[in-house]
């Protein structure tokens, strides 16, 4: 049998090295070890970790009087607080942390991090572990006691056992103990591996700790070097070496994969060899057979070694090897010019089974940079060594290097061999050139989506908080930090995102971190009908993203082939073209279909390009058509015929005067709602439509019948809301156009022959069931028939409960349908704007795709959304935010005295890490202020009575200690308690559920009854109980109260008053947007005879609701309600006086809202608030709009007269509160005239205004609300 290695081109693919982490000795140059990019300065700045073996090892103070003598003359290169361990990060329990060796945690942390740095997805993949550490440095620390929990934990294969568990890493894992050539004999198994497909990715890690005296102690009667001082590599009789201590674990990819994914690549690994050297243990056979282990390494690659441009010395550890090696590399790469030879031994030191990966390290550093570090301890030349025979050169400062290969590319030979009697050889070359070369777009002025994760919820945050100001002192540098931090968090746990804005200046704040799915959730696509679209729908997104563009253009093309006309150039979509003509507020069917088809199918090619495919799919009415393409069933081209031709024959429906409308009631409901609007008297037809949700549904008809019905159903309290559509589609009215719309859709289907069967799974909204093959008498019956939405996404809930929605629209319009089905995510990657920025299509991407992420979601390629090929690595990320040596991972204990639950209460209520809480530090140092200072109060009730504005103060921990234990001392000497004579309102035992009075002060006198904002909550009055002598009682929306119509709202409200308060004189307040519901109240006492002493207006008027600020658009006026629009345009006003506030509580609430009405995740009690204010505000303008005369068409003019005349007939007096940095500014300075007092003065000349300084919701802590609120009804 033949002893020459046998090798196929195959096999000797090259490898790239993705990933790297390294925790390598300082010495006394720092407080801390050396990650990889340290390490590297460490040796250009000529620095080496030898020092005294440090006092804080136990076997030091431990051992006897002649050891120590030993040990103290002993120098060595030391890893510091190698008992440091996160444990709680891993999700180890601190007992089983204790059983693990010290080196199992090292490799369990370098290998987390290596993974890290190379941002690939790993967990549950088929990933190699190939790796050694000191498995049995736990036992030798101390005696074995049987009751600690150590076991096979600290064996050597259980490493691995270990390692792979927690990291979940599903590909071989192989333990490897070759001495001081065991991290190369790693590497060349793990490279192996990969060529032969047995893993698509593979860690490779070193640990070499010293723990044991023995260690240092050892003396060989063999050749072998001893314990001592420092590393001589190539220093005349070199005796002694120095041990060391390091972790290093890097990860590796074949190549061709690494380029694929865009991958950052240190170095690429052409070939490696191992052997042994079986008896010949030293001398000239020795030689030969580590030049062996070299022509392995050589064998077949495209590289001799007299090509290389650096050779990296291992160091033999044997006082003869050292010249002996140093040789034999003359021997096999000497050449006609100069070669350098180097050996980081003499930094570091001698690291064993880790030594040949902190070679690599240097080495990758190397190639990156094209300069040889300076090796030390050489001041004279081993004269054994044939120097000028060989032109071997040992740099002694910085070196450049240059490639002698022909590409350009750096090539580094490294040697390597353990104790007892392993040896192998690794040829490493430079990688191409890399970084963000532009793709399709250029990210750098464009909004970004930053990630953040972390395999704990502190961890995460701490990398946001990180990242955060990383991003803000490097805008340059925001798609780089895009693209690292994507890749990067699709391994953690817990993840968060925000989107930056190129044209803002202000840090983005980022969600608080969620839990995400351990397996990545199942897609659903949806695909909603008309109704979504817009004229400024994909514009921004087509100047984005080219294949978006390109995919519009297609089907343009398609639709002026069919046609003779572009949807683009005469209608104006997609473009900016000014010669457009201009399209009428309901468009026809004729624009609608082919539209959505167009924006869909590009939002459907963008999401795909972005790594984003769905696993199921189902569409709503005219949706399907887009379906057709995005499951494979048929081509775009054939989707876009079918959409035109459907809007051709549907032509003949719009003769009918037809209408649409959606209900917020249930089929059984619908249908008596369409039993009384069908009258004997009434002519036409009228029929369920759609059921989109059990408690929504859609009906379809003649005009006049659905707006009859609309009208019943409002009388009932029902929502009921007319569609901007002219066509009765899903009628009996779609019979008008039958034969045509057949025998028009089966010339489309003879055009494009086929089976036209899904390919994807693929939900049916026609039947409710998965559909299996598209038709013409499919595509009659999605248009005729009952949109079966509930059924069909039922099942799919069902099917598929884990899984994530994405409603592929330009508005969201199934979103809120889908969450009240049970779908835990629902995001949509586009949304209608009144007003939109230049980047907000942008924005609602990046905003959908970081939902994803964080529900679980792996598969975005962020270098296609930021337009790079490659990662960019000029600026060093953050750290892992370990928390090594603390505890914080342990359960709180419970609190050991009164004081403790009280510090509990508070970090919990400021949300404050207990690290980083100061009982003496003033509580307004963490972030407390007047909204979340309220809620304190009312949290420390079962402490002590404390007013929000002294918590507000400089008060801290310490001093509510104090407070309570003179209260405590007081009432245990005697002395009676004072008591109050404010009687305040408390959370705990006064408020119940259903009551929507809530008596905040009560003093007995004529109460201020406050109402609240459109979100139905006092809280913003129960932060200001305090301030008040007076009675203040406040309202709040409850589950009984009716929220639609609005009479039916302020009736409820009149009649819990009259309950609460029977006898008048009453005095009304209204906070923001209830002020007409204030007048309201205020005008059904005086027409019940009561007297309403007070009406105050506090920062808003009535008149504002048809003002400058938020006037009624076009769909508001063709509704005569509040269209889904205008209640996006009310929820931005809210949300800028929110966001302008300096109050971190409101910037989050702020969020929370935004969230909920983008049907994202949000806490329960927002969702209410939303829905709340959704109906308040239709409610609201349907009102306005029925004050105008019968037959007045109603524009902003007559509204503000009609308003102002109806605002009139209430006798009240009126006081308004006007926040000089409130609602009026957000009025444009042009427009402002007239508007100062919000049009008061209109109403009531003599109505008294009073200017606050400061902002909307300083308002009501200002002393002129205070004292003018109470004026003249103290006791």
């Amino acid at each position: 049998m033949s002893s020459k290695p046998c090798c196929s081109h195959f096999e000797k693919r090259p490898v790239a090295i993705v990933g790297i982490a390294a925790d390598l000795p300082s010495g006394t140059h720092s407080e801390h070890n050396l990650d990889y990019r340290d390490f590297f300065n460490f040796l250009l700045n000529k620095n080496e970790a030898h020092e005294e073996i440090p006092k804080e090892r136990p076997y030091v103070e431990s051992s006897t009087t002649k050891a120590y003598e030993q040990l103290s003359a002993m120098r060595g290169t030391f890893l510091k607080d190698i008992d440091s361990f996160d444990h709680v990060e891993f999700g180890i329990s601190a007992e089983e942390a204790r059983g693990m060796a010290l080196s199992t945690k090292k490799l369990l942390e370098a290998s987390f991090l290596a993974l890290l740095d190379a941002g690939i997805d790993y967990r549950g993949r088929n990933v190699g572990w190939y790796a050694s550490g000191t498995a049995h440095d736990v036992f030798s620390i101390s005696d074995t006691d049987e009751q600690e929990p150590r076991g096979a934990f600290a064996s050597i294969p259980c490493i691995c056992d270990e390692i792979s568990r927690h990291l979940d890493l599903r590909g071989p894992c192989v333990p490897i103990d070759a001495s001081c050539n065991s991290s190369l004999t790693a590497l060349h198994l793990a490279v192996q591996a990969l060529r032969a497909g047995e893993c698509g990715a593979a860690v490779v890690a070193g640990c070499r700790l010293h723990p044991r005296m023995t260690d240092f102690l050892q003396r060989s009667p063999g050749p072998f070097a001893i314990p001592g001082t420092r590393d001589k590599i190539f220093e005349a009789e070199s005796e002694e070496f120095a041990l060391g201590e390091g972790t290093v674990a890097i990860v590796l990819k074949p190549y061709d994969d690494a380029i694929r994914d865009g991958d950052y690549i240190y170095g690429n690994i052409l070939g490696t060899g191992i052997n042994a050297s079986g008896s010949a243990f030293d001398g000239e056979d020795h030689i030969s057979v580590r030049v062996d282990a070299v022509r392995r390494a050589y064998d077949g690659i495209d590289c001799q070694p007299q090509d290389v441009d650096y050779v990296e010395r291992h160091g033999t550890g044997t006082a003869s090897g050292h010249p002996n090696e140093t040789d034999w590399i003359g021997q096999v790469f000497g050449r006609d010019s100069e070669l350098l030879i180097g050996s980081v031994a003499g930094n570091i030191g001698h690291l064993g089974n880790a030594a040949f990966l902190a070679s690599l390290c240097k080495v990758c550093a190397i190639l990156e940079g094209g300069v040889v570090p300076p090796t030390l301890n050489l001041a004279n030349r081993d004269p054994a060594v044939q120097w000028e025979n060989y032109k071997l050169r040992v740099p002694r400062e910085p070196t450049s290097i240059k490639a002698r290969s022909p590409s350009g590319k750096l090539t580094i030979s490294m040697s390597s061999s353990g104790i007892g009697g392993t040896n192998g050889h690794v040829v490493v070359q430079s990688a191409s050139a890399q970084g963000a070369d532009p793709m399709d777009v250029q990210a750098t002025h464009h909004p970004t989506l930053l990630m953040a994760g972390g395999l704990t919820s502190r961890s995460a945050g701490a990398i946001a908080g990180a990242l955060n100001k990383l991003a803000a002192s490097h805008p340059d540098q925001s798609a780089a930090f895009s693209t690292i931090s994507g890749r990067c968090t699709r391994q953690m746990a817990w993840r968060t995102f925000t989107v930056t804005h190129p044209e803002k200046q202000a840090s983005p704040r980022f969600l608080t971190p969620v839990l995400s799915a351990r397996v990545k959730p199942p897609v659903v696509f949806v695909f909603p009908g008309q109704g979504p679209q817009h004229i400024n729908m994909g514009r921004q997104l087509a100047k984005r993203f080219p294949i978006f563009y390109n995919t519009i253009a297609e089907l343009d093309e398609c639709h002026r082939n069919v046609t003779g006309g572009s949807l683009v150039e005469q209608v104006g979509l997609f473009s900016d073209s000014v010669t457009a003509q201009a399209l009428p507020p309901v468009w026809s069917v004729s624009v609608i279909f082919p539209s959505m088809v167009m924006v869909q199918i590009a939002l459907f090619e963008l999401l795909r390009s972005l790594g984003l495919r769905p696993n199921v799919l189902v569409g709503h009415s005219a949706g399907e058509t887009s379906l057709l393409y995005a499951s494979g069933a048929g081509p775009k081209a054939m989707a876009m015929e079918i959409a035109i031709t459907q809007g051709r024959a549907v032509a003949a429906v719009e003769q009918a005067n037809g209408a649409m409308a959606a209900l917020g009631c249930n089929a059984a409901d619908g249908r008596a709602i369409i039993h009384l609007a069908c009258s004997a008297e009434e002519r036409g037809t009228l029929d369920l439509a759609g059921f989109n949700a059990p408690d929504a549904i859609a009906i379809s008809g003649h005009a006049h019948l659905v707006d009859k019905a609309v009208a019943i159903a409002a009388s009932r309290g029902i929502f009921a809301r007319r569609l901007q559509t002219g066509v009765a589609v899903h009628s009996a009215l779609m019979e008008l156009c039958q034969d045509e719309y057949r025998t028009q859709l089966a010339n489309v289907f003879a055009r494009y022959p086929g089976d036209h069967n899904p390919v994807i799974t693929t939900y049916s909204t026609a039947t409710g069931t998965l559909l299996e093959r598209f038709t013409p008498d499919y595509f009659w019956r999605n248009f005729r028939d009952p949109v079966q939405f509930t059924q069909a996404f039922t099942s799919i809930v069902q099917a598929y409960p884990n899984a994530a929605h994405v409603e592929i629209s330009p508005h969201p319009v199934l979103s809120p349908y889908m969450q009240q089905m049970g779908a835990p995510t629902v995001t949509c990657p586009m949304r209608r704007c009144r007003q939109p920025d230049a980047y907000q299509e942008e924005t609602d991407l990046l905003t959908c795709l970081g939902h994803l992420v964080v529900a679980g979601n792996n598969d975005i390629n962020f270098h296609a959304l930021n337009g790079q090929n490659g990662i960019t690595r000029t600026i060093a990320f953050p750290r892992y935010p370990f928390a090594k040596g603390l505890d914080a991972s342990l359960p709180p204990s419970p609190p050991e005295s009164p004081r403790d639950e009280l510090k509990g209460v508070i970090m919990q209520s400021l949300n404050v890490d207990p690290g980083q809480f100061r009982d003496d530090a003033p509580l307004t140092s963490y972030g407390l202020d007047s909204l979340s200072a309220g809620r304190l109060a009312f949290t420390l009730r079962p402490f002590l009575t404390i007013s929000s504005m002294e918590l507000l103060g400089s008060i801290s921990l310490t001093d509510i200690q104090h407070r309570i234990d003179v209260e405590k001392r007081v009432q245990t000497e005697g002395s009676p308690k004072v008591s109050s004579k404010v009687t305040y309102f408390q959370w705990d035992g006064v408020h119940k559920p259903g009551q929507t009075v809530l008596r905040l002060v009560d003093n007995g006198e004529t109460p201020l009854i406050v109402i609240h904002g459109a979100s139905g909550s006092p809280l913003p009055f129960v932060a200001i109980q305090e301030k008040f002598n007076s009675s203040l009682w406040a309202l709040q929306t409850t589950p009984e109260t009716p929220l639609y119509p609005l009479e039916a709202f302020c009736r409820h409200y009149y009649e819990q008053i009259k309950l609460a308060q029977p006898e008048g004189p009453y005095r009304l307040g209204a906070f923001c947007a209830s002020t007409i519901m204030a007048t309201m109240i205020a005008k059904m006492m005086e027409d019940n005879g009561d007297q309403v002493a007070q009406l105050c207006y506090i920062d808003h008027s009535p008149l504002l609701w048809v003002s400058p600020l938020i006037a009624p658009d076009e769909q508001a006026m063709e509704l005569r309600s509040a269209g889904p629009d205008m209640i996006r345009r009310l929820l931005a006003s809210m949300l800028a006086l929110y966001r302008a506030d300096p109050s971190p509580s409101r910037h989050r609430a702020a969020q929370d809202w935004q969230d909920a009405a983008d049907g994202l995740e949000a806490p329960e009690h927002v969702k209410g608030w939303w829905n709340t204010f959704t109906n308040l505000h239709v409610g609201v303008y349907e009102f306005i709009f029925s004050l105008l005369p019968e037959g007045q068409q109603p524009t902003i003019p007559a509204l503000q007269e009609a308003l102002l005349q109806w605002m009139r007939s209430v006798k009240a007096p009126m006081t308004v509160f006007v926040a000089l940095k409130g609602y009026i500014a957000f009025i444009a300075e042009e427009r402002r005239a007239g508007w100062e007092q919000y049009g008061i003065e209109r109403v009531s000349p003599d109505a008294q205004i009073i200017t606050v300084t400061g902002g909307h919701f300083q308002v009501l802590e200002s002393p002129e609300f205070i004292e003018t609120a109470q004026a003249g009804w103290t006791a």
